[in-house]
C-alpha cells in the first residue's frame, strides 16, 4: 500500500466507517471473529483474545448492550432502548490507536434524521438512502439504517462513554420532536474527483500529507480545513478557494 492510499484509507477509518459515492454511505469495513474468544468478564458476552490494548485488530467485539422496559420505552416515549457496541481496527493499519465503533440499536433510525438534521451544524443529509453524517468535537457520527457510526475513538471504555451520550441525545430529540421544525433540505459530501479539481495538484506536500488526493479524502472527512493548504491562501487561488467552500468544505 503506498502512502497516498495509506492516507487515504485512514481517512475513511476517521470517518466512522462510512463511505461515500455521493449519493449512498455505507459501512467501509466489517469486523470479522477473532481467535482465542474467552467469555467476557464484564458483560457476558464473548470477547476476542486482547493485545496490549485490550482489543484485536479487525475484530468484532460485541457487548454493552443497555435495556430499558417497554412499559418504561412507552411512557418516555424513547426512540432507542436497547443498542449494542461493536469496534473496528481499520485493516489498513491494524496497530492504530484510531478505532471505529458501530452501535447497533433496536429502532429504525430514519424517522429521526430530519429532526437531528436541524439540529446539528453542517450535517449531510440524504434522505433517498436516508443517512446523516456531521461531526462534533473529535467524532463524526453517521446514522443509518439502525446503526450509529462513531470514529476516532481510544479504545473500549471511550466508545462505550460517546455511545452512550449519542443514543440519549437521540432519544432526547425524538422526545422533543413536537418542538423541532425537521430539515428535510439534501446536503450530500462532495466527490474526491469533485474536491481534487479544485486543489493545486502540485502535491508539494506542504499540508504534511503526500499528496493532494490524500488531503482531499481528509477535506472530506473533516479532518482538515481548507486554510491547511498553504497554496490556496496565495494569490490568485481566491476561485479555487472559493469553490472549495461552495462544496460545504
Amino acid at each position: 500500500m503506498t502512502a497516498n492510499e495509506r492516507s487515504v484509507c485512514m481517512a475513511n477509518a476517521r470517518d466512522g466507517g462510512i463511505c461515500g459515492d455521493g449519493d449512498h454511505a455505507f459501512p467501509a469495513w466489517r469486523g470479522a471473529h477473532g481467535k482465542g474468544r474467552r467469555p467476557g468478564p464484564r458483560y457476558g458476552a464473548e470477547e476476542p483474545a486482547e493485545d496490549g490494548r485490550g482489543l484485536s485488530a479487525g475484530a468484532h467485539l460485541s457487548g454493552a448492550s443497555r435495556r430499558i422496559k417497554e412499559k418504561e420505552r412507552k411512557e418516555l416515549q424513547v426512540l432507542i432502548s436497547d443498542w449494542e457496541l461493536e469496534m473496528f481496527s481499520p485493516p489498513c493499519d491494524p496497530g492504530s490507536p484510531i478505532w471505529v465503533a458501530r452501535v447497533k440499536t433496536d429502532a429504525d433510525l430514519g424517522p429521526v434524521m430530519p429532526y437531528v438534521n436541524a439540529e446539528v451544524k453542517n450535517g449531510f443529509y440524504d434522505p433517498k438512502t436516508p443517512t446523516i453524517v456531521w461531526r462534533e468535537g473529535a467524532h463524526k457520527y453517521a446514522l443509518r439504517e439502525n446503526v450509529i457510526s462513531i470514529n476516532n475513538l481510544k479504545d473500549r471504555a471511550h466508545a462505550e462513554r460517546i455511545a452512550k451520550k449519542a443514543v440519549e441525545r437521540l432519544n432526547d430529540i425524538w422526545e422533543r420532536r413536537e418542538d423541532i421544525e425537521p430539515d428535510h433540505t439534501t446536503r450530500v459530501p462532495p466527490k474526491l474527483l469533485d474536491v481534487l479539481r479544485h486543489l493545486p495538484r502540485t502535491n508539494c506536500g506542504k499540508c504534511g500529507l503526500p499528496s493532494c488526493m490524500a488531503f482531499a479524502a481528509q477535506l472530506i472527512e473533516g479532518e482538515r480545513c481548507v486554510e491547511d493548504c498553504p497554496p490556496l491562501l496565495e494569490a490568485g487561488m481566491e476561485e479555487k478557494l472559493e469553490a472549495l467552500r461552495g462544496l460545504g468544505l
